[in-house]
């Protein structure tokens, strides 16, 4: 079935309940604006407590903003969707609250993969550029 759902004001919450469109259909889709925060799981890099990525999708700039649990140095880099690097840059975070504005406009719409590392280990996720 496909289905529609009502959305509130911030368009990511629910506000109400599903609505079935077409019965047998075999095909599914999930659509959504507004801006978002990306919060990604932390719990194999123990260079960092949390590191949220915003807005996603973007368009020019992307900000990374994590919690160091001691200083250190990070590696980022971005890759295509044939996994070429097409972007590398050096972090050295703080204990505590640390933000990084990537400028990206040069780079194509599409998905890219965000990759943090350090000798400790390394988070992934997937991001758009619009």
């Amino acid at each position: 079935s496909i289905n529609s759902v009502a959305l509130a004001a911030n368009k990511i919450q629910s506000n109400g309940s599903e609505q079935v469109l077409l019965n047998g259909a075999k095909w599914g889709t999930w659509f959504g604006t507004g801006i978002r925060k990306l919060t990604i799981n932390t719990k194999n890099f123990a260079a960092i407590s949390s590191f949220d990525i915003s807005p996603n999708p973007f368009i020019e700039t992307l900000t990374l903003e994590l919690k160091g649990l001691k200083s250190n140095q990070l590696n980022i880099q971005l890759l295509n969707s044939l996994g070429q690097i097409v972007k590398t840059e050096n972090w050295k975070i703080i204990e505590g609250a640390n933000t990084k504005i990537l400028q990206l406009s040069e780079l194509g719409s599409g998905v890219y993969i965000l990759n943090i590392s350090n000798q400790e280990g390394s988070t992934s996720t997937k991001i758009v550029k619009q």
